[in-house]
């Protein structure tokens, strides 16, 4: 019986390591002056694991520093047949990278997402940390490896 207990404590924590290493998603670190805009990407690297057809990432953002994302297939979004999309609400923005197909996205730049930097922005480092999940062909989401990202920003 104590068996039992062990084992269904241990799968959850088996499952959720072997779904953890399917996939690493990277915000890049960018430089940028107070006035101007800046790009950073986002990158995919396929680890061991499932198969990521579909990635959802929240990024959390200082709304007083930057404004007005927008986002832009990157290569391996594009190689897999996938659409970008982002939202900006608050605090968050969140990314998906999805489509009408099954195809598995390729290792690269799924993304890359332009903000406006706030003139008033005070010269520093801006962390950008998300928390990043992906999907397989069957709909099975799991969680993803991240990379937090950052922004430089520089006087103006």
């Amino acid at each position: 019986m104590n068996r039992w207990i062990a084992a269904l404590i241990a799968v959850p924590f088996i499952l959720d390591a072997a779904a953890a290493s399917a996939g690493q998603l990277t915000l890049g670190r960018a430089h940028a002056r107070a006035g101007s805009e800046v790009a950073v990407p986002l990158q995919y690297r396929q680890q061991h694991g499932a198969a990521v057809v579909a990635l959802m990432t929240d990024v959390d953002v200082d709304p007083t520093v930057v404004t007005n994302a927008r986002c832009r297939s990157g290569t391996a979004a594009t190689a897999a047949g996938k659409t970008v999309a982002c939202s900006l609400k608050g605090r968050r923005l969140r990314v998906l990278v999805f489509g009408l197909n099954t195809n598995v996205i390729p290792d690269g730049e799924v993304a890359s997402v332009t903000f406006d930097v706030s003139p008033h922005a005070r010269a520093r480092l801006y962390i950008l940390r998300q928390r990043s999940t992906g999907a397989d062909a069957t709909g099975r989401e799991f969680r993803l490896a991240h990379g937090n990202g950052a922004v430089r920003v520089g006087r103006r």
